[in-house]
């Protein structure tokens, strides 16, 4: 069994940052229908921006089969969705959260975004699924002091290509 499975839903991203990791790799182009998603302990939903207008049907589609699959007794991963934040909305992370595998949501800090105003609402600051990622030569960006409670990490590219990894970009249907 391999550790992760790192889907991408779309190349298409509103921030589009030289410094994302899934600007450094190739994928391997594949239809939803053909993913196992039993093979993997995790899966990490990216893109470009997983949470794009006119994308969001990918990731309810691979929640829900996420979903369907449990209901069958197969062991199924952990997901992770990894997004910029700009999109998420109450209503939004409501539906992401009650999805039972959905496990964590991570928010990268980009320098130059709106990421500020993203780190005053209570409702993404106060919930432990919630995680905002700052790569270690922005970290200076924001000053985390001001933020009690809140849940975040540092990270280095070296980090962007793990071990026992698949990357797979979805193919349109």
């Amino acid at each position: 069994m391999k550790d992760t499975l790192r889907i991408l839903t779309t190349l298409k991203c509103n921030l589009s940052y030289s410094y994302c990791c899934n600007n450094l790799f190739k994928f391997e182009q594949k239809y939803l229908a053909n993913l196992n998603l039993q093979e993997y302990n995790n899966i990490c939903i990216t893109g470009g921006e997983p949470l794009l207008p006119g994308k969001i049907h990918l990731l309810r589609h691979l929640l829900l089969r996420n979903e369907l699959l449990d209901e069958n007794i197969f062991t199924l991963p952990n997901v992770y969705i990894y997004t910029n934040g700009i999109y998420l909305n109450h209503s939004l992370l409501n539906f992401i959260l009650d999805f039972n595998k959905v496990k964590g949501i991570n928010i990268g800090i980009h320098p130059g975004s709106n990421n500020r105003i993203l780190l005053t609402h209570k409702y993404l600051c106060k919930n432990n699924k919630i995680r905002f990622m700052i790569e270690d030569k922005y970290k200076s960006i924001i000053n985390f002091a001001e933020y009690k409670g809140l849940n975040y990490t540092v990270w280095t590219r070296d980090r962007c290509d793990m071990p026992n990894e698949d990357w797979v970009l979805l193919k349109d249907n």
